[in-house]
């Protein structure tokens, strides 16, 4: 099933909710630790971050991913929402009847349930009285703490089951890394977002402005999505054809993925290869090799300046061949505050007072441990 990833219906439903103006401006909770041995609360987070998260989680999944799968029975969360409900008529949502195949992954998933909530005493104890609580009314008496663990425990299960790598919704990451089973997540895709962030910051660094980093960014493949639309009903759709755009990039990383899930080494560290290259020709767009750019100027803005022709350093990267030329580009993709602006513009969001806080919500929540 290379090329596959299980995605929770909890993504698509508060991705979808908001394109289509649906509880926006509401208040949503999250697990949340502190630095004492077992500060375990839940705090308050702003529906509309927790939903911006899962679209740009959402644009990268249909742009790096062949098909999302999903747990049929609960696949009427977002059925009535057109812009969702269209991926799947086009074929890149699949949905598995998994319950109806309990039996191969309950057991599973129960003892997925109790490696997470190892994580803290405080949640092994609510988790515990979950457990009674449920065994005898039908019910948990915390329901968000089933939610986040005895949910996430459920779509890790399945994701072994099938052999596909899960996409965690943003209120279940923080338990899962908390955990020990956060190395269970994420794969292939995961390991190029993070060397894709590696190499902005190494890039952006060597231009010595301060405070690039303290501002907000999103993915490079969100950027170009919201860059290529005009509305918001055609980010989906302009998603959906920058797959042509990476083609080679999917493939590669289901071969990444496939070597990843066969511990393959030899396969893995050809993938590792790739990306070196890409690495030593940033090393050079960043002046950090004596053949290359002496120094590259931002404005405020974040835009390359007249100090260098960044033009000519793009072209010198993307006119490469294939996986490589994909990568440089996503590199060298701008880091997305003016991109986030449009993306609220383009959804109505509203005054410039409430973007700013917006941004100011979603930088923090992105940024949280």
């Amino acid at each position: 099933m290379s090329g596959k990833v299980l995605v929770d219906n909890w993504t698509l439903q508060n991705a979808g909710e908001f394109l289509h103006d649906q509880h926006r401006g509401a208040v949503a909770q999250e697990i949340s630790f502190t630095d004492s041995s077992d500060g375990v609360h839940y705090r308050d987070v702003s529906q509309d971050t927790v939903a911006l998260s899962c679209i740009c989680q959402l644009i990268q999944h249909i742009v790096l991913d062949e098909v999302l799968v999903v747990e049929a029975a609960l696949a009427e969360s977002w059925s009535d929402l057109p812009w969702i409900a269209q991926l799947a008529r086009k074929g890149l949502i699949e949905a598995r009847a998994f319950n109806e195949q309990a039996d191969h992954w309950v057991r599973q998933r129960e003892a997925i349930a109790d490696e997470l909530s190892a994580c803290s005493p405080t949640i092994r104890q609510r988790h515990e009285q979950n457990k009674q609580d449920y065994a005898a009314s039908g019910r948990s008496g915390d329901p968000m703490l089933s939610q986040v663990l005895w949910g996430g425990a459920g779509m890790l299960a399945r994701a072994q089951f099938a052999r596909v790598p899960h996409a965690p919704p943003p209120r279940r990451e923080r338990l899962l890394l908390r955990s020990r089973l956060g190395a269970a997540v994420g794969g292939a895709q995961e390991a190029l977002v993070r060397f894709i962030d590696t190499q902005q910051v190494k890039l952006y660094a060597s231009t010595g402005l301060d405070g690039v980093f303290g501002t907000l960014r999103l993915p490079s493949i969100v950027v170009q999505v919201i860059q290529n639309a005009s509305t918001a009903s055609q980010l989906i759709p302009v998603a959906i054809q920058l797959r042509d755009q990476y083609g080679d990039l999917r493939g590669w990383l289901a071969e990444f993925q496939r070597a990843l899930d066969a511990e393959d080494v030899t396969e893995v560290l050809a993938r590792k290869k790739v990306l070196q290259s890409v690495s030593g020709n940033i090393d050079r767009l960043a002046g950090q090799h004596r053949d290359g750019v002496t120094s590259i100027q931002l404005g405020v803005d974040f835009q390359p300046k007249a100090s260098l022709n960044i033009r000519a350093l793009m072209d010198s990267a993307i006119n490469r061949f294939g996986v490589h030329a994909q990568i440089n580009r996503l590199v060298l993709t701008s880091p997305g505050r003016r991109a986030f602006e449009k993306l609220l513009r383009m959804l109505g969001v509203g005054s410039l007072e409430r973007t700013s806080l917006i941004a100011r919500d979603f930088y923090e929540f992105q940024a949280r441990t």
